[in-house]
């Protein structure tokens, strides 16, 4: 068994070494995958639009349709900010491009058909270990893809009212 004590980049880290005290690797050639905490964005919302732009909107609150108006054809990824509380009826219906979205805990409501026909989604993930109210058809249509919760929490979400619809979907955040 060999053992990796430390990693170096170039890109990540501008030539630092991160000490890794406790990774082990099991084959010499496996590629090592770790559970890292990323700390929530602490803006309102993030937008990765298809042309690699990053574009981060202003605000608190509620997300809604309105604010994201202008990038829905091009949205590929979206990360909800901590200053977001709710996000309103159908704010990313129809974004068929989008393929992933990360809501951080500070998030209580999720409206009615928020995600509706966002058919090019891979991943859910959801931070709340309580889930936020959840309007209807708020995943409808969404590729069938996971719905990521926190360990703690899978068999709640599986019972929260309009959540239960999902069961089949909801997974504990690898």
């Amino acid at each position: 068994m060999k053992h990796l004590t430390s990693f170096e980049t170039t890109e990540l880290y501008n030539e630092a070494t991160l000490d890794l005290p406790n990774v082990s690797l099991i084959e010499e050639n496996m590629s090592v995958y770790y559970n890292h905490y990323v700390p929530p964005y602490n803006g309102f919302c993030k937008l990765i639009l298809n042309n690699d732009e990053t574009v981060e909107l202003e605000g608190s609150g509620e997300l809604t349709s309105a604010i994201i108006s202008d990038y829905k054809s091009t949205l590929v990824s979206a990360e909800i900010g901590t200053l977001c509380t709710s996000i309103g009826n159908g704010a990313f219906y129809g974004c068929s491009s989008l393929t992933s979205i990360d809501i951080p805990s500070s998030v209580t409501s999720i409206g009615n058909d928020v995600f509706k026909d966002c058919s090019s989604f891979a991943s859910i993930v959801v931070h709340s270990t309580t889930p936020p109210t959840l309007g209807s058809d708020t995943f409808n249509n969404t590729n069938n893809c996971p719905i990521y919760v926190p360990s703690t929490s899978v068999d709640t979400y599986k019972s929260a009212t309009s959540w239960s619809n999902y069961v089949s979907r909801i997974q504990a955040i690898p």
